[in-house]
């Protein structure tokens, strides 16, 4: 009989972190490529670097931490993954500390080069609400998809941010307007569509071929 956990991740599970993050951001009309490459001008080698770095962090307060994701294992080994941290009151945006990791480690000449299509990508992306669940990252190991993972993720990482007497009262999730079939899958737990790219950017849709993206909310209480 196989047995199966729910936990948050550990810095054992970086390299599989990793490749979530990279399968994960994929673009669907752009076979491998990632919003990483397309959008910050990463090479493949670059990526898989800075997300090793990034992911062995173990602070919470931006989606690329080992401190934001949780692991679902099969038999002690990680089958799928995802992001999930509550979206701070004050401060910076997850989002704005994310973008400074990533100029750190390109460099402020590279960042000024990528800055029209990093303004492209800010155009067509929606606020993330402040104290509000925000996932993102979700990822399944292809020999367990199917298999109810997507949910199982959800419901564990709501059932450890979203409790208590401040608990957060709603859930986001954003992903690229395209991306139909994990749009489904959400929408399967209770997740429904709130906001689209009111506009296609023409840099970003040149970009990416896509036209911008949805975000979906579950009302938590």
């Amino acid at each position: 009989m196989h047995t199966s956990r729910f936990r948050p991740a550990t810095p054992q599970d970086v390299a599989f972190l990793a490749e979530g993050v990279r399968i994960a951001e994929r673009i669907p009309a752009a076979d491998e490529l990632t919003i990483y490459e397309a959008v910050f001008g990463f090479t493949r080698s670059e990526l898989d670097g800075f997300l090793t770095e990034t992911l062995r962090q173990d602070g919470g307060d931006y989606p690329l931490t080992c401190g934001t994701f949780f692991v679902l294992e099969r038999d002690g080994d990680p089958v799928a993954c995802c992001a999930g941290w509550v979206e701070a009151a004050h401060g910076l945006p997850s989002g704005h500390i994310t973008a400074m990791a990533i100029s750190r480690y390109l460099g402020s000449r590279r960042w000024r080069e990528r800055a029209p299509f990093i303004r492209a990508l800010a155009a067509a992306a929606p606020s993330r609400s402040p104290q509000t669940l925000q996932l993102e990252s979700f990822y399944t190991a292809p020999a367990f998809r199917g298999q109810g993972s997507t949910r199982r993720l959800i419901e564990g990482v709501l059932g450890v941010l979203a409790v208590g007497p401040v608990a957060p009262r709603t859930a986001e999730i954003s992903l690229l307007a395209e991306n139909r079939q994990a749009a489904g899958a959400y929408a399967k737990s209770g997740f429904q569509a709130v906001w689209t790219t009111p506009t296609a950017d023409e840099v970003f849709r040149g970009l990416t071929g896509s036209r911008g993206f949805m975000q979906m909310r579950r009302d938590l209480r």
